[in-house]
């Protein structure tokens, strides 16, 4: 409906912009869970994997993918419409929300190596040029944003923190109790090591307290890990160019073999089989 709202805007305006003109506009802060999530992660990297692998759950009716090609880092975008006028008008928007999302996480002087766009040259050149600050082209099989491999190595620009230090957690919010220790697993293991203690106290709890409030809810605190390193571990896996020994450091394992332990656990295969049934051939 949204695109199709903003298709007919560029029919009734005759300006081709529109749809990167409203992406420019658009605040990835804005997106909740989805921008917390995605600020937690270490680097710009996992981060996009992150937000592609769950990009789906947004009904968007479009799909990414991050691929390596010698030095260059290339973020494909593919539309699910048939409709050439809104795939279009889809492609456009999305490509312009992604370099916006990559500033938001690389930091505002970001700019890509090339912009690949899979429709005739029209009105919105200009704009695209503005907004990319790189090479754009035209007439090309795919939409596509290419930039330094390097940048997948950088640190979150300003990543979030899920709650200030000090907080206290009082009975009337306990509901969303599972999600805040869950975002300070996740901040915390990007530091090396998510301990019960040290999750508690962020939270203004003792561990004891912390506990009895997660098994009220039906859960502990054991289980917010597992469910938290299981998600992140199918995200670093999807990673080709993380080892298994840095996936192990960045969830806070001690030695590759506990990791793979309890991998085999949550999902019944190693990380190794799982990494190769899943990674595109």
């Amino acid at each position: 409906a949204i695109i199709g709202a903003i298709a007919d805007l560029v029919d009734a305006s005759g300006c081709d912009a529109a749809p990167l003109l409203l992406a420019q506009h658009q605040k990835f802060d804005e997106y909740g869970d989805f921008a917390i999530a995605a600020r937690c992660q270490p680097t710009v990297g996992a981060a996009l994997q992150y937000l592609t692998l769950n990009q789906h759950k947004r009904g968007n009716g479009y799909v990414s993918a991050l691929e390596i090609e010698g030095e260059l880092a290339v973020l494909r975008v593919r539309s699910m419409l048939t409709d050439v006028r809104l795939q279009r008008v889809q492609m456009s928007f999305a490509l312009g929300l992604a370099i916006v999302i990559l500033r938001s996480l690389a930091g505002a002087d970001w700019s890509p190596d090339q912009i690949e766009l899979a429709t005739a040259r029209d009105g919105s050149a200009r704009e695209w040029s503005a907004l990319a600050g790189c090479v754009v082209l035209f007439d090309r099989e795919g939409w596509n944003i290419s930039f330094a491999r390097r940048d997948l190595s950088q640190p979150i620009d300003d990543p979030v923190r899920a709650v200030p230090t000090g907080i206290t957690i009082k009975p009337h919010v306990d509901m969303q109790l599972r999600q805040l220790v869950d975002r300070e697993i996740v901040r915390q293991l990007s530091m090396g090591r998510a301990s019960l203690d040290g999750v508690a106290a962020t939270l203004g709890l003792s561990a004891r307290a912390l506990q009895r409030r997660l098994e009220k809810l039906g859960s502990s605190y054991q289980t917010q890990l597992d469910a938290v390193r299981s998600q992140w571990a199918q995200q670093y896996l999807l990673d080709p160019l993380l080892p298994i020994t840095a996936v192990t450091h960045l969830l806070g394992f001690s030695d590759p073999a506990t990791f793979c332990r309890s991998f085999v656990r949550w999902q019944g295969i190693s990380p190794r089989a799982w990494r190769k049934a899943n990674l595109p051939h």
